[in-house]
């Protein structure tokens, strides 16, 4: 593979290039070099690993270590490379053991003897008083934190500016392995709620920020993904991300481990999105291998009381090490600005579950950046779909008991919703193992049990719109962010095609706009809104249709279309603050600000029947509860927001106008509000 960029030429030569840097203790890329090296201790299991593939090379038998840090290279590259590595490591291990860039217990040994998981064990006690040099490892104890002090202390902060990267193992002393509690947790998840920029980086303009997620438990169950990109980013800055961005979720014994990578778009192209999507696939495999080791070689016990959990938090380091290592070999290191892998332990997510802004933690990289990173634990996860209506007409809207749509699993993230002349269409994500989509079809007054859509194994976040001949289209992004378009026929889901190639920076919208479909999106690498319309009937739907929406007011989030009485709407969130923006799409006026419209969340608009048009959004306000007001199109005029009866649940919500058979208690049309809860 050769990944190449603007400023970085990543191909086979450079690697091997990069390698021979790493064992003569130079730095490898990036903005700014780390300021300090790890001593020999921490590299020791990429020793192991480059070590492994030279003795692969020269036929000798490799013991389980070695196996076991190659099958992480060996996704990274092919059997030759992983040979050529091993060349390398072989001609540069005298200059390796001389810049003291491995440890003596590994470059002592003769070429034919392996180092194996036992020989980790027997040299632990030797090597931990050298382990204990290096500050960007750290164990964090939540019951034993001093009141309103922050989970990583100052002196662990500037060692990971000074690294690029750390480890913490997440432990609750208080939270006895006995606990009833805690032995009751079976599924945990944790999710991420936000992150705020203290210090952008040093490149000239805004940053656009990302993050690499990878994680996995000691049961196997596993998570990964790449945020969007959270554009426009300066100092101060509170970005919230976007509903479902999960770390991880699932069953879990003793351990969940992490890797997150924070990321300032800057030089990579889309083959190195691309990668970075593949390498982050097996890093949630190491993670998973990370636990299970661990778990062999740790016990749960309280903390201090165990002091082998003292050598967990070594071990992971030295495997956190090793990541990094190889992925500076791999990557566009321009673009990195700090990772960390983390460990909690049972107790640890017990102690954190459904509690706002415990696990809050620094990714400060110097002047490549400061960012905090807040997350949230959860424990087993019920999620369903709410659904409230009220008629329209000429008077404020009063909006009827609400009901739930019959579900059989979890659910997530913003649903979409639209009406044809006989029918309403929900699509929604599945929560949050998997990342398909899920569907229901109102008709004859009785909702269909929510089905999966077949083939679709990648989605964020989806729109979906009739056209005019009464036919549904969906359009969604895929986990690398391309666009993508599907349509109902029958009861069946066909691909029409990848419409967009690596181009939308988060959900898109949908919306029909006469005989075509309108779709808008916020660009990946520009930040900007872009709108294009298209023939439902045809795939010529790419990159090329969408056209750049200058806008007077700097905006952030995902747009939203809904049709008007007499034309299609754009919905957006201001920048500066917060409120929802308005424009009438295919005209592009300026965007005007609709009162009292601060929110978070992404809004929903449509008709609303009667000559109106409708806006629910989850009010700042009112603690994120849904509000919902009506626009007079012919006056220009806002109606006060008033709460509908579904205002719980922390997502945004779906908004839809049909005028359904049979409906006899709705003479204009009815409104219809959609959320999770």
């Amino acid at each position: 593979m050769s990944v190449s960029t603007d400023n970085v030429e990543n191909s086979q030569s450079e690697r091997l290039e990069r390698l021979r840097a790493q064992l003569h203790g130079r730095p490898v890329g990036r903005r700014t070099p780390p300021k300090k090296t790890p001593v020999p201790a921490a590299n020791l299991l990429y020793g192991v690993m480059l070590r492994g593939a030279a003795r692969l090379d020269a036929g000798l038998e490799l013991t389980d270590l070695e196996e076991q840090m190659l099958s992480f290279l060996r996704v990274m590259a092919s059997e030759e490379e992983v040979r050529e590595f091993g060349r390398v490591y072989r001609e540069e291990e005298a200059s390796a053991r001389s810049a003291r860039v491995l440890p003596g217990v590994l470059t002592a040994r003769g070429m034919d003897e392996g180092y194996a998981f036992a020989d980790l064990v027997k040299d632990m006690p030797d090597l931990r008083a050298e382990m204990a040099a290096q500050s960007n490892l750290n164990l964090v104890d939540l019951d034993r934190l001093p009141e309103g002090a922050p989970l990583d202390s100052p002196e662990f902060v500037q060692a990971l500016a000074d690294y690029g990267t750390g480890v913490t193992v997440v432990t609750a002393s208080d939270h006895r392995p006995d606990d009833a509690e805690v032995a009751a947790i079976s599924e945990v998840g944790v999710d991420l709620n936000y992150f705020k920029c203290y210090r952008e980086s040093g490149e000239v303009g805004r940053d656009e920020i990302y993050w690499a997620l990878a994680g996995s438990s000691d049961l196997g169950g596993q998570r990964k993904s790449l945020t969007r990109e959270y554009g426009g980013i300066s100092s101060g800055d509170f970005v919230y991300f976007d509903a479902g961005t999960v770390l991880f979720q699932g069953q879990m014994d003793n351990f969940v481990s992490a890797h997150i990578i924070c990321w300032e778009a800057d030089h990579s192209n889309d083959d190195w999105y691309d990668e970075l999507q593949r390498t982050m696939v097996k890093l949630a495999d190491f993670m998973k291998e990370l636990a299970n080791r661990l778990r062999e070689y740790g016990g749960h016990f309280p903390v201090p009381e165990y002091h082998d959990l003292i050598d967990y938090v070594e071990v992971a380091g030295m495997i956190a090490m090793a990541i990094a290592g190889l992925i500076k070999l791999f990557n566009n290191p321009d673009d990195f600005v700090s990772e960390r892998t983390f460990v909690w332990d049972r107790a640890a997510l017990q102690a954190s579950i459904d509690k706002t802004d415990v696990l809050a933690w620094s990714f400060d990289a110097g002047s490549d950046g400061d960012f905090v990173l807040v997350m949230q634990a959860k424990g087993t996860i019920k999620r369903g779909l709410r659904l409230s209506s009220a008629p329209a007409g000429p008077a404020a809207p009063v909006w009827g008991k609400h009901s739930d749509l019959p579900v059989q699993h979890a659910t997530t993230g913003t649903p979409a919703l639209a009406a044809s002349e006989d029918r309403m269409l929900c699509v929604v994500r599945g929560y949050p193992h998997d990342n398909h989509l899920y569907w229901s079809m109102l008709q004859g007054g009785t909702w269909s049990p929510l089905a999966q859509i077949t083939g679709i194994d990648d989605a964020t976040q989806a729109s979906v719109a009739a056209d005019s001949a009464g036919n549904f289209h969906l359009v969604y992004a895929d986990a690398t962010q391309r666009l993508k378009h599907w349509a109902l026929q029958g009861t069946t889901w066909v691909y029409m095609k990848r419409t967009v190639n690596g181009f939308t920076g988060g959900a898109p919208a949908l919306c029909r706009f006469g005989s075509a479909l309108a779709c808008g999106v916020r660009g990946r690498r520009d930040g900007q809104l872009h709108t294009a319309t298209f023939d439902p009937g045809s795939t010529a739907f790419g990159e090329d249709a969408f056209e750049p929406l200058a806008t007077n007011v700097p905006t952030i989030g995902d747009p939203a279309l809904g049709p008007g009485s007499g034309s299609v709407y754009m919905a957006v969130r201001g920048r500066d603050d917060q409120h929802v923006y308005l424009t009438t799409y295919g005209v592009k006026p300026d965007l005007v600000k609709v009162p009292n419209s601060a929110t978070r969340f992404t809004p929903a608009i449509g008709a609303a029947g009667y000559g109106r048009l409708g806006l629910a959004i989850r009010a700042e306000s009112d603690g994120h509860k849904v509000q919902f007001a009506t626009y007079k199109e012919t006056d220009k005029i806002w109606s006060p927001f008033t709460k509908p009866s579904i205002a719980d649940g922390t997502e945004a919500p779906a908004f839809a106008f049909a005028t359904l058979p049979g409906d006899t208690g709705a003479q204009y049309g009815r409104m219809y509000c959609l959320h999770n809860h």
